[in-house]
Parts: C-alpha cells; sequence; structure tokens
C-alpha cells in the first residue's frame, strides 16, 4: 500500500487566502492546430471581472473569476461569489456566464477549470466539481467530494476528468467520467519514500494520466512525475539533472505520446516521449534571465504554451522554434501571469489578470500539407486542371501517389486522368491515360503503390475491354510492366510464357509482387497456371501450381486470387492436391527468397473457436493480411450445425497461432451475450497489432451502435474496443458517432476513423479521428466538417472530407501492398471548402 503524507486543512486554506494558484491545464481538444503566432484579439470582458483562469476548445474560450463581487438587486455587493464566463472563438464575442447555485459564502466557482469539446469541468467551492455544456449552458452534472477533500486542480481530455486532491492527511487524484461525472477510481501510484502533494499538477490525454509533485522527495530524489497508463501499470520519474530548490513536476502537460514537464528554478521544459519515457529534449528559452520559465504548461498537438514570469512562449516539438506569444498584450508593461492554454488553432490567456487573449495561432493547417486542390493546374498535363481526386496513397517515405481527373482544353475521355507524385502543392505526372508504350496504351488508372525503398513507381491500369494491366516508371523510364497478353520469362520455363490475367500486384522491397494466371499452351495447363512472380525480364517464380506445397503428399494447386506483402514479406493461400476435401487448403507465409511456413490449415481445430465449439474445424481461407511480425488471417470455421467467419494470427517470431475473434464468440469487454457478427476491415501492423472493424450483436446493441473499430496486441485474445458507434464523441460534448464511414490504419500502428455525426448541427456533422496503437485507449480529432481550415486562399470553413482508396481486398484484408493512407502518423485525406476540394496531408493531432 502506498501512503501520501500532506498537509492539514488549516495549510490548504492558507494556500486559498494568500492566493496560491494552482493552474488546471487544458490539455486536450481537437481541429487543426496550427503553427505560428498570428494576429491577436482582445475578448472584451465586462468593468467588474478580472480574469483569473482561462480554458480554451476549438469553438470557446472559458474564463473563470472566482473572486469577482457581484451585486444584488439592493445594490449590496455580494463578494467572493464566482463565475465563469464563456466565449466564441468564431468570433471572441461573449456568449453567457456560468454561475454557481450556491450562495455566498458556499460558492467558489472557477478556482480551477478546464475544457473539452463543448464541456467545461470546474471546481464550486472547495470540494464540488460541476460541468457545464459552454454551448447552451446548461448543467451536465455536479460531484460532490468529501469534506477532507480540497481540489488543487483539474485536467481533462474529453474522456476523463482528473482531479488533484488535498486529503486530510495527503495529497492523491481522483479520475471522473466526463460524459457522467461518475467516479472511475482513485490511481495508486507506485512510489515509496515522502510523496508529498501528489496532485499539484495534473494532465489526462487519450491513454495515459500525469501528476506532478515538485515537493516529493522518492528515493531521495526532490520532485517527481507519476505517470499512469490506462492499463493501470504506473511509472515514477525523477530529475534527469540537478536541479536547485523545488522545481521539477511545477507543471505537467500531455499532448498525444509526448509528456511535458515543467521545472522553474532550472528554466527548463523537459519532452519525453510518454511510450517509452524516454527523456527527447530539455526546452530552454534563450537567455537565463527569462526566469520561472516552465511555471505552467499547456500542450496541443504538437506545440506547448511555457509560462514564465516575463511572458508565454509558444514551443513548435517539430521545427524545434521558441517564439514569444501574448508579448505585452494590452500595452507596456503588461503580461500573462496566470493561466495558459491552447487547443486547435486558438491559443488564450489573461493579460494580467484583467483582459484574455485569444490568439488565432495561424500560419498553415495543423502540420498539413495540401497536395493538390481542384482548379489548380495539374503539371506536366499541359494546362490541364484538377477536377477531382480518386485513388491515392502515401508510401512509407511519406511521399504521396495519386491519381485524379483532368478537365481543361485538350482533354478528353480518352485523356483525363493521370497519376501524379506530389507534395506542398508541387506535382510531377508520372504517367497519364492514353500514354503510349511501344504498342500498348495505358487505361483508366487506378491503385497506385511504389516499391518498398520508393525506386519504382507502380499503378494499375484498365483497359477499354476491362482488362488490368501494371504499368511501372522507374526514373525517367515508363513502361507497361506487366499485362493481359504479353509474354514474360519465368524461371523454369524454357519459352516466352504469356499472360493471361493480372489478378492483383503488391510492392515489395525493392520491386513488386503479383498474382497472375497464365494462357494455357506449350508446357502451361490447367495443373500450372496459376502464378506468384516478381514481373521482370526474367521473374522469379515466388510460388505456382503445381509445386510442392511444404505438406507431406501436398502440392499446391490453384492460388487464390490475392497477395498481400508488407516489405519483403509476403502472405497468401491456396488449393491443395493429394489430400481429402476437408484439408485441402492452407495460408503459407514467407520471406523473399526464403521458404515458405504454413501458417494455417484447412481442417484443424482454430483456437478460442475449437475451445468454444468442440468439433470445429477450419473449413475455407478469405483473406490475408501481412506484417514484419504477424499473418492475420480470416477464414470460416465449422461445425455440424453451423459455419461462420474468424480472425486469427500468426506470430512469425515464435509461430505460434492465436485466435483473435469469432463469430458468434463474445466480445471481451462488453456485456455478457454480446457476440461478433461479421468482420469488415482488418489490419496488421510491424509490431504484430491486428485493427479490425468490425458488427457486434447482443443485449442493448441495435443499427445505431453495433460496429465499432477494435485492436488486439501480438499474442492477445482480448481484443480492445477504440471507436464505437453510439459513443460519445470524446471533446465533442454530447454529440454521437453515428456511422462509421471508412477506417485505414499505417503499418507502424496509427491509424484513422471517418464517421458522420448525430446529435449536433448538420453543419458540424463529420469527424475524422486519429490515434495510434502504441496508446492503449482514446483518439484525437483530427478535424471535423464545419471547422475553420487554413485553405489555400484564406481561412474557409471546412464543408465535407472523404479518404481516398486504401486498397483493401475484397475481403477487407488490409492493404494489397504499401498502398495506405496512413503512415508515420499523417493522414492523407480529401477536404472540400467553398473553392473546392483540397487532397491534403494533416497529422494525427498529437500524435
Amino acid at each position: 500500500m502506498v501512503h501520501f503524507w500532506g498537509v492539514m486543512n488549516n495549510t490548504r486554506h492558507f494556500f486559498r487566502y494568500v492566493g496560491f494558484s494552482f493552474l488546471a491545464l487544458f490539455v486536450s481538444g481537437g481541429g487543426d492546430l496550427c503553427a505560428g503566432t498570428g494576429a491577436m484579439s482582445q475578448m472584451a470582458l465586462p468593468a467588474d471581472v478580472s480574469a483569473k483562469r482561462t480554458a480554451t476548445t476549438e469553438s470557446w474560450t472559458i474564463v473563470s473569476n472566482p473572486e469577482v463581487n457581484l451585486v444584488t438587486s439592493r445594490g449590496e455587493a455580494v463578494p467572493a461569489t464566482g463565475e465563469v464566463l464563456v466565449f466564441s472563438n468564431a468570433n471572441g464575442g461573449f456568449v453567457r456566464r456560468l454561475r454557481s447555485p450556491l450562495p455566498y459564502p458556499y460558492a467558489y466557482m472557477g478556482r480551477c477549470l478546464a475544457a473539452a469539446g463543448d464541456i467545461v469541468v470546474v471546481t464550486d467551492g472547495d470540494f464540488t466539481v460541476r460541468a457545464f455544456n459552454c454551448a447552451t449552458g446548461a448543467q451536465v452534472w455536479r460531484t460532490n467530494l468529501l469534506p477532507s477533500q480540497y481540489i488543487n486542480g483539474i485536467s481533462t481530455d474529453g474522456a476523463r476528468v482528473i482531479l488533484g486532491i488535498t486529503e486530510t492527511l495527503f495529497v492523491t487524484t481522483i479520475v471522473l467520467d466526463a460524459v457522467t461525472g461518475a467516479g472511475l477510481g482513485a490511481p495508486s501510484w507506485n512510489a515509496n519514500g515522502m510523496d508529498y502533494f501528489p496532485g499539484d499538477a495534473v494532465a489526462v490525454n487519450g491513454g495515459w494520466i500525469a501528476v506532478g509533485s515538485p515537493r516529493s522527495q522518492v528515493s531521495g530524489v526532490l520532485g517527481v512525475v507519476h505517470v499512469m497508463r490506462s492499463n493501470g501499470t504506473s511509472d515514477t520519474l525523477g530529475p534527469p539533472e540537478a536541479i536547485t530548490g523545488i522545481s521539477y513536476g511545477t507543471s505537467v502537460a500531455i499532448s498525444g505520446t509526448s509528456l511535458y514537464v515543467g521545472s522553474p528554478a532550472n528554466r527548463k521544459v523537459y519532452h519525453y516521449d510518454l511510450r517509452t519515457l524516454t527523456l527527447l529534449e530539455a526546452i530552454q528559452p534563450p537567455s537565463a534571465n527569462f526566469s520561472t520559465f516552465g511555471s505552467k504548461l499547456a500542450a496541443s498537438g504538437h506545440l506547448l504554451l511555457i509560462l514564465g514570469a516575463d511572458g508565454p512562449w509558444l514551443f513548435d516539438r517539430q521545427t524545434g522554434a521558441l517564439n514569444t506569444i501574448f508579448w505585452n498584450p494590452v500595452g507596456p508593461n503588461t503580461r500573462v501571469v496566470d493561466g495558459l492554454s491552447i487547443c486547435g488553432p486558438y491559443a488564450a490567456a489573461p493579460a494580467h489578470g484583467k483582459a484574455v487573449r485569444a490568439v488565432g495561432v495561424s500560419g498553415g493547417r495543423f502540420d498539413g500539407d495540401i497536395v493538390a486542390v481542384t482548379g489548380g493546374v495539374a503539371g506536366g498535363a499541359s494546362g490541364a486542371k484538377f477536377s477531382s481526386f480518386a485513388d491515392a496513397t502515401l508510401t512509407s517515405t511519406g511521399e504521396v501517389r495519386f491519381c485524379a481527373r483532368l478537365t481543361g482544353s485538350g482533354v478528353s475521355a480518352a485523356t483525363d486522368v493521370g497519376l501524379w507524385s506530389g507534395a506542398m502543392g508541387v506535382n510531377s505526372l508520372l504517367l497519364r491515360e492514353g500514354t503510349v508504350s511501344g504498342s500498348i496504351k495505358a487505361g483508366t488508372l487506378f491503385r497506385p503503390f511504389t516499391s518498398v525503398n520508393g525506386a519504382a513507381e507502380y499503378t494499375l491500369s484498365r483497359s477499354s475491354s476491362g482488362a488490368v494491366s501494371l504499368w511501372k516508371r522507374n526514373g525517367s523510364t515508363l513502361a507497361p510492366h506487366l499485362l493481359p497478353g504479353g509474354s514474360i520469362f519465368l524461371l523454369g520455363e524454357p519459352n516466352p510464357v504469356t499472360v493471361g490475367k493480372l489478378h492483383n500486384a503488391s510492392g515489395t522491397t525493392s520491386t513488386t509482387i503479383a498474382n497472375i494466371s497464365l494462357k494455357q499452351g506449350g508446357n502451361v495447363n490447367a495443373t500450372n497456371d496459376s502464378v506468384m512472380t516478381r514481373p521482370g525480364l526474367f521473374s522469379i517464380v515466388d510460388e505456382r501450381e503445381g509445386l510442392a506445397s511444404g505438406l507431406t503428399n501436398a502440392l499446391h494447386a490453384q492460388l487464390n486470387p490475392r497477395v498481400a506483402s508488407a516489405g519483403n514479406r509476403i502472405a497468401y493461400s491456396s488449393f491443395l492436391t493429394g489430400r481429402l476435401t476437408t484439408a485441402n487448403a492452407a495460408v503459407f507465409t514467407k520471406v523473399l527468397d526464403g521458404s515458405k511456413v504454413v501458417a494455417m490449415e484447412k481442417g484443424q481445430p482454430p483456437l478460442g473457436t475449437f475451445e468454444q465449439f468442440p468439433d470445429a474445424k477450419l473449413s475455407s481461407f478469405i483473406g490475408e493480411g501481412v506484417s514484419a511480425a504477424v499473418t492475420v488471417i480470416r477464414g470460416t470455421y465449422k461445425t455440424a450445425k453451423f459455419s461462420a467467419e474468424g480472425l486469427w494470427s500468426y506470430n512469425h517470431g515464435t509461430a505460434a497461432k492465436h485466435s483473435v475473434a469469432w463469430v458468434r464468440g463474445q466480445v471481451p469487454g462488453l456485456a455478457t451475450g454480446i457476440k461478433w457478427v461479421r468482420f469488415l476491415k482488418t489490419f496488421a501492423t510491424t509490431d504484430g497489432t491486428t485493427l479490425f472493424l468490425a458488427q457486434i450483436t447482443g443485449p442493448g446493441v441495435n443499427s445505431r451502435n453495433d460496429v465499432g473499430l477494435w485492436r488486439c496486441s501480438l499474442g492477445s485474445n482480448a481484443p480492445k474496443l477504440l471507436v464505437r458507434e453510439g459513443d460519445a464523441l470524446v471533446g465533442g460534448g454530447r454529440t454521437i458517432i453515428s456511422t462509421i464511414q471508412q477506417v485505414d490504419a499505417g503499418s507502424d500502428g496509427s491509424w484513422t476513423l471517418l464517421a458522420s455525426l448525430s446529435r449536433c448541427p448538420t453543419a458540424h456533422n463529420q469527424v475524422l479521428l486519429g490515434g495510434s496503437v502504441s496508446v492503449d485507449s482514446g483518439y484525437s480529432i483530427v478535424m471535423r466538417k464545419g471547422n475553420a481550415v487554413d485553405g489555400t486562399v484564406t481561412s474557409a470553413k471546412l464543408l465535407s472530407i472523404s479518404l481516398p482508396s486504401n486498397h483493401t481486398n475484397a475481403a477487407g484484408m488490409g492493404s494489397i501492398g504499401q498502398g495506405r493512407i496512413v503512415e508515420n502518423g499523417r493522414i492523407l485525406h480529401r477536404a472540400t471548402f467553398k473553392h473546392g476540394t483540397e487532397l491534403a496531408l494533416t497529422d494525427i493531432w498529437g500524435y
């Protein structure tokens, strides 16, 4: 048991009445965070108001004035009642006052506050917490703590609220549900020694909670920060270097996978990677004269606000730039000395306690690049302009390949589609419909991809007859690479063979792999015409019908017409000859030029399913996904009474098989009787995680909440829910996720989800979410319909969001190559404004 020792009640009240204050850090939100300092605007306060605290969401700036003196109808002053004022970020206008229903002297509202989406959470007196909806002014919930629990600080990410509280004999933390106010428990920190005030500074975001304890002494170290993950494990960080005085942990902030710890005595802010707790950098001002640098922090996306005695600084962790912000916001000798907050495109702070300043941190979308825009000139296409965007891909090296339709003079139905390489609005034409190479003409282009090292570009094209061809561009050389009716040389064949049909193609480390059927004739017949090959002058045969399968007395029969690849590893399935029909198929995985391994066989008892239904046997394979660590298999299992689908994984490192989920199986973490119904999209990541979109049924499940996105770690058989239809949008007040429209995931485990919303205005009823499998739970709002986003001309409201094709096969099994629209925490998406539709790259907020 961990014991916390702290101050007595009389001491904590001393803090209150001498004006010692704790900052309620705002560390969450959404929207498109931008990277400059922009123009400052003043939000006018009533004459009797002195701003003490601020919190900012993408829509609202909330100001607290806990010591406001109200005047009754009789003209009598009523001191220290407290109020919270709500301003609109859209125009800076005052919206409403939020006041405590408690009479003086019990009310003292707004001493601490935090906000996310439409919800603001505030203290009311010493022991009460209230949540209000900024849009309506209605109280959402109220929680009363014990009289011995004095609240030091608040943080919220829209899903949870964390309170730093002083008990009679110790200081600790309490976690509440941000939607209902219900208690979620008190974290127990794994600390040793004298741990004073572990609730002085608090921060919560996604899968993590951080609590600063600058006066603590743990194992002889003065000043610690406790970090807890959503899985219940915790760690304690101490100062990475010698610190003079009480300092380390005075302030904490979380954004995505970054933890910031303020140490004002050292005039430094320490930046950690939350996933590993590795110290990444120490941020410090250009001169040691900037005292108390890091006394307060607020983070959003890749930006961090840092407060010191000489004013706030804006730090961009991606560029390393550190610039002053809100400098003398009212006039000479005025500074921001207290509250500090940032979210989306807005930052806010009270200047000298008298006026609130809101800053639009402009200068571009949240680390976003506009790749191309409709109406823009299509480079290399003789003055033609883009009219719409189709298939696209984000390569593993961060480059964009996209197909687009053209308009303009000289454009016809036979030449109106092309493939471009794009970045920052500069696009290079790689291939255009109608291009002639020898006697071959490129048709309608779709599904672009590259070799993993980016040395070669590939795209599929469809001819007027519907036949699919593969084109390759290597440097300035452009030619059809594989096409029906074309001749190729296969190792083992003395003469060229003719391609009958191209089923699928996928990028590998340095080339491409294709699943094809050969035209029969010569040595080619119905028993060997199915081939997986790396096409070239002398093509390597990776697998072929009629060759040994590696299983006893079994040859490969027809290969299933699909292929999955990741780097130099591929996965595929094949029928088998020489076996009974109950066992005549298998899934194989291999490293290129290596030996194939049987990942799963038809007729085997499937893990998980077999335990629930002892007569279950694998009966067919529907699709495969692959990463460096794992092959994921979607198949069917059969019992004497029924047949149903399931997901299983094969660990490349240990050769162990794992159950992920199966139809009729219980959904972990949900009520008894809630079962899986079907699997829609599945992805395999480099660390072995399986991400999948699935439908469920059972008690309390209906058409409004029956689809969700889950993640299952390597070796686990208990998937965790990430997002579900019918859930409240985290950071969106009472807005509900209505329909999941599309999902995609990168090989690194970053993922995105596009959804429609309900219980909100039509102008805001769509959202793009993003997250990472490195976080146990939680997501970020990347952008939302109706938000103001910096466009190509001026800041404009987002009218709709869409995602390009994510290149899943018919079975929904992840990528069939490197053709993904998410990678390294960036999303390739379409965004429509009045001035047109942009193809843009935007960071997952806080990744």
